[in-house]
């Protein structure tokens, strides 16, 4: 049977019991569900008879097996025929023994019993071998177990198990439903009938139940009742209390349309005062946006002052650095045509001897190595601030030696505190190659070093700057501008890299050079900087830059 056609009747009479009174179906419920119980039990007890009865029989056969069997092997070594035919006769007479199969080598079998294969229960076949001087195989004694007789058995026992749990079932059955009707579904019936009757009128009347109210504990039928009791009591409280605000809407209901017209006068009012407002605001804005301008426009000026500055300061230290070599080979050579002139004379008076035109040879050549060592320097010095002109002027991207960079670039500032008690070091480590934006670099380390020269030291006042260029790992290079000067303190730290911030507003500061400094670390080196200082022991800005700048078109450029 499918379980879909089970569970269609059991559809049909779930959807029926709903539409009954709750008395039947408890009893209904009741029938079921000890039905389902009896049937499990049932089904439980005869499958465990079922397992006996099996068992029994198989006991059977091994009694077989011990007691038959032996005494059958020596009547066929003995050939008494009929003894083996009143074995088996006595095999086949033990209960639920259906039949039995003697085969022996060389004759017809003998076959006692006859029974439908659907009847075979259990079967067992017995070796039939006789040990004399060696083992002699006799013959194949078959046993076969039929079911009748333990379905027949197992029928009447369920048949009893059936009407005594039927019986019983019937009896409980009838007496849930008396007591539920006793104690339950007439009180069920009296509550229902209270409630439909129930209305404003009668709310001052309580449920009363015909049955003894118990002292300590209330049941649910008194806990239900209480409930009602409790509902009604609210209802007449809310009532009461609807009139009570009813009344008082009513009192307030004949001022609310002089309280909407003072209201409407007040929204009037606030509605001018917003338009005005509004109109205030627009204006506001639209100031603001022209200061904006103002304020961008001043700031690309700011910036572009701060480009020429730089400038000058590079032209200054190149007319400086080149001005010198240069000075020496000027004297060297006029030192030469004077030389010249005096020998001329010599020559002319006839007076020139061995030992003058020997002077004069060592001090021309004394003078040409000095004109040539010098001229070389300057030479020198003007390729180095060719490249490091071209290298702020450009926005090229190379692959240049730290090393070689930074002691150009230094080279090119000195006449920023040629003039001052300041000294300026350079440590870098040897080898380290980059590949990126060398204008953008030398701007940074630039506007560093003319920040410690301006912020750290008095005009007066000795001190030291210190270039440090480490390697970071693999990928990365460390960058150190530090100083013993004045320090910064503490709430400033958080601002010196925002635009127009300085301390020397007064004294010609923009407050650009470390915005300057920041945007280009971060957005065209592709790094990171920070800075450490203390009032009083100096300051220490850190600049980590990959060795490879970022692919990708510039974002600021200066």
């Amino acid at each position: 049977m499918r379980l879909s056609t089970l569970m269609t009747p059991l559809h049909w009479l779930r959807r029926n019991m709903r539409e009954q009174p709750l008395s039947y179906r408890v009893l209904a419920s009741t029938l079921l569900w000890s039905v389902l119980v009896t049937t499990l039990a049932v089904t439980v007890q005869l499958y465990a008879a079922w397992r006996s009865e099996v068992a029994q029989i198989e006991r059977r056969l091994g009694e077989i097996e011990s007691g038959y069997v032996p005494s059958l092997t020596a009547s066929l070594w003995s050939v008494d025929r009929a003894q083996v035919e009143l074995m088996l006769d006595g095999i086949l007479r033990l209960p639920e023994i259906g039949g039995v199969r003697l085969i022996v080598a060389g004759e017809e079998p003998i076959v006692r019993g006859q029974i439908a294969p659907d009847d075979v229960l259990l079967a067992r076949s017995y070796g039939l071998q006789h040990q004399g001087d060696r083992l002699f195989e006799l013959g194949e004694l078959q046993v076969i177990a039929t079911r009748a007789g333990v379905v027949r058995r197992l029928h009447e026992r369920a048949l009893g198990i059936v009407a005594s749990e039927a019986i019983t079932i019937f009896l409980v059955s009838l007496f849930v439903f008396a007591l539920f009707q006793r104690r339950i579904n007439r009180h069920l019936r009296a509550m229902s009938a209270y409630t439909r009757q129930l209305d404003a009128s009668r709310l001052g009347t309580p449920l009363q139940l015909d049955r003894p109210r118990a002292s300590a504990n209330p049941d649910e039928i008194e806990q239900v009742a209480d409930a009602i009791n409790r509902m009604r009591e609210r209802l007449h409280s809310d009532i009461d209390a609807r009139t009570r605000v009813e009344a008082e809407l009513q009192q307030h209901r004949d001022h609310l349309e002089e309280l909407i017209q003072e209201r409407t006068a007040q929204l009037q009012a606030q509605t001018h005062q917003l338009e005005r407002q509004s109109a205030e605001l627009m204006l506001a804005r639209d100031h603001a946006e022209q200061a904006l301008e103002s304020l961008q426009t001043a700031q690309q000026q700011l910036v572009e002052s701060e480009k020429m500055a730089s400038l000058g300061q590079l032209v200054a230290g190149v007319a400086h650095e080149v001005n010198t070599p240069l000075g020496v080979a000027l004297t060297a050579s006029s030192y030469q045509e004077l030389q010249t002139q005096e020998l001329r004379s010599e020559l002319a008076a006839g007076a020139l001897t061995r030992s003058s035109i020997g002077a004069f040879v060592e001090s021309m050549s004394t003078s040409s190595e000095l004109i040539q060592r010098n001229l070389q320097r300057a030479a020198h010095l003007v390729q180095s601030f060719k490249q490091v002109s071209v290298d702020r002027t450009s926005d090229g991207r190379r692959k240049f030696e730290l090393n070689a960079f930074a002691e150009e670039l230094v080279a090119s500032l000195r006449t920023l505190w040629r003039h001052r008690s300041v000294e300026v070091s350079i440590a870098c480590d040897p080898g380290l190659l980059m590949d990126s934006f060398p204008g953008a670099l030398g701007s940074v380390l630039t506007n560093l070093i003319q920040n410690a020269l301006v912020h750290a030291f008095a005009a007066d006042a000795a001190g030291r700057i210190d270039l440090l260029i480490r390697a970071q790992g693999a990928d990365q290079v460390l960058l150190s501008v530090s100083d013993n000067g004045a320090g910064i303190d503490a709430d400033k730290l958080g601002k010196i890299f925002e635009p127009f911030y300085t301390t020397r507003r007064g004294q010609g500061g923009t407050g650009l050079g470390l915005h300057v400094v920041y945007n280009l670390v971060t957005q065209k080196l592709g790094g990171r900087v920070d800075v450490s200082s203390q009032r009083g022991a100096g300051s220490c800005f850190r600049v980590v830059l990959p060795r490879c700048a970022p692919i990708g078109p510039a974002q600021l450029t200066l």
